[in-house]
């Protein structure tokens, strides 16, 4: 049985390292020349798909509704052994993994209605806007 709230710690704890990582990094003049960063001489991305107007406009849109921590959670994929659904809403996470030997209720024999449900848990869990939050669909992503 899965202690929820030593899992809501880990995530909580994962959203600090993070947070320490990009601070650290902030605020600091570069040694030399040799560190100094050019992004002009970086190569221009050039897509095979033309921009379309009212796409970026409905992506910029749904970015200025989302708070911080929404944006955060969208960046984040947790594994399916670590994470539940409910901890999915609460924290906007973009994606779920189901990696190598996790599965649905620690059951590496779990059949198909076993994932169909625990899928639709997450799915669930992702688009409900009761906290009127923005919302956006989960990803589920499998490493066989």
């Amino acid at each position: 049985m899965r202690n929820s709230k030593s899992v809501s710690g880990g995530v909580l704890s994962i959203f600090a390292v993070f947070g320490v990582l990009l601070l650290t990094g902030c605020g600091r003049e570069a040694a030399g020349p040799a560190t100094r960063v050019h992004p002009e001489k970086w190569p221009q991305l050039q897509s095979a798909v033309a921009r379309d107007p009212e796409i970026e406009r409905r992506v910029r849109e749904l970015l200025d509704k989302m708070t911080l921590d929404e944006k955060i959670g969208q960046m984040v994929m947790a594994d399916i052994r670590s994470v539940t659904p409910e901890e999915v809403g609460t924290y906007h996470l973009g994606a779920v993994l189901n990696g190598g030997e996790s599965a649905p209720n620690y059951d590496n024999s779990a059949g198909p209605s076993e994932w169909a449900a625990l899928a639709d848990a997450f799915w669930e869990a992702s688009v409900d806007d009761s906290d009127g939050g923005v919302v956006i669909p989960i990803v589920w992503g499998t490493d066989a």
